[in-house]
């Protein structure tokens, strides 16, 4: 064999080892399981998480994606499902999707993007050490609802009542309620609440709202009012009721005020840890992330179109001011 066919050789040998090693090893396959429907600006962020380790999706992992649609029930099912067909992970977006895979006891690595304490849930025996087979990341949004009602007794008229739409379905739907109860004790607010876990329910909710002549109206903290943003803002405009909103994503759809941490940071952070653990870093020794900064959004060029002002000693402390 000459020279020029040896490295000829050579170079046909090194095509060939990538298509040889996928066959002799399949590419991971993500499972990603949603509690509530698709969401495309996260599943970018997510996917920007695995970039940062240098993964290409199809190249060196699939994904396959199920969803809840709200239908919590049916989020063990999905988890049975992404079992037999063998997935090298789950992911879980929610909180109810985390808790259907540590119910579960998935064998393979459980990464999760929640908006509640996970210690709190179960999820992890604590967030500096999560032991186990899950980790991942929350935002904490749960936590900021006594938070949010504080703003916005701010834009309200005193004497007037606040609506507050809960999930009754979701984890955390006590908790919540309690904190709000503590909070509205504390401003001197009265609260009307109704429970909404379904589009239907949802409508109902806010027709009751504007029957009872309430001034203004938040929720708590579950996938399912994510998944319903964009009804909760345009009701809000249509009604020009003050309302606030959990993040960055309901400022996208004409919010005009909110305050929470980023979510797609989350979800970004998530996907960094998926590709973590492809890398073979374990789940038991990456912490649980949680947000260094919350956001108070104002969307002024929204509040304009509906007629609304703000308080300057509340736009005072905005973290960002859209015009």
């Amino acid at each position: 064999m000459n020279r020029r066919q040896f490295v000829g050789v050579l170079s046909a040998m090194a095509a060939a080892r990538p298509l040889l090693a996928h066959g002799q090893q399949p590419i991971p396959l993500i499972g990603y399981l949603g509690s509530t429907s698709t969401d495309e600006p996260r599943h970018a962020a997510f996917r920007r998480g695995l970039a940062e380790h240098g993964f290409t999706e199809g190249r060196d992992f699939t994904i396959e994606f199920l969803w809840a649609h709200g239908q919590y029930d049916r989020l063990p099912p999905l988890v049975a499902d992404f079992q037999r067909r063998g997935v090298t992970m789950i992911f879980a977006s929610g909180n109810q999707a985390a808790l259907a895979a540590k119910s579960a006891n998935v064998a393979g690595p459980v990464v999760f993007v929640i908006g509640d304490d996970p210690v709190r849930l179960d999820l992890v025996s604590s967030l500096n050490r999560p032991l186990g087979n899950i980790t991942g990341v929350t935002f904490y949004s749960a936590a900021l609802v006594g938070k949010r009602l504080g703003l916005l007794h701010e834009m309200v008229p005193r004497d007037a009542t606040i609506g507050l739409i809960a999930n009754p379905t979701s984890p955390g739907y006590q908790e919540q309620l309690a904190e709000v109860r503590v909070s509205a004790r504390t401003l001197g607010r009265s609260i009307d609440h109704f429970d909404a876990r379904t589009p239907e329910e949802l409508d109902q909710a806010l027709a009751a709202i504007v029957q009872r002549h309430a001034g203004g109206f938040l929720y708590t903290t579950d996938p399912f009012f994510n998944a319903q943003r964009k009804r909760l803002v345009d009701f809000a405009a249509r009604e020009r009721l003050p309302a606030i909103f959990s993040g960055r994503e309901y400022i996208e759809v004409g919010a005009s005020i909110a305050y929470g941490s980023n979510i797609f940071d989350a979800f970004q952070q998530g996907g960094s840890y998926v590709g973590r653990i492809l890398k073979g870093a374990k789940p038991a020794d990456l912490p649980v992330l949680q947000p260094t900064k919350f956001e108070l959004i104002f969307n002024l060029k929204s509040a304009n179109a509906l007629g609304m002002t703000f308080p300057p000693t509340l736009l005072a402390l905005a973290d960002e001011v859209i015009e």
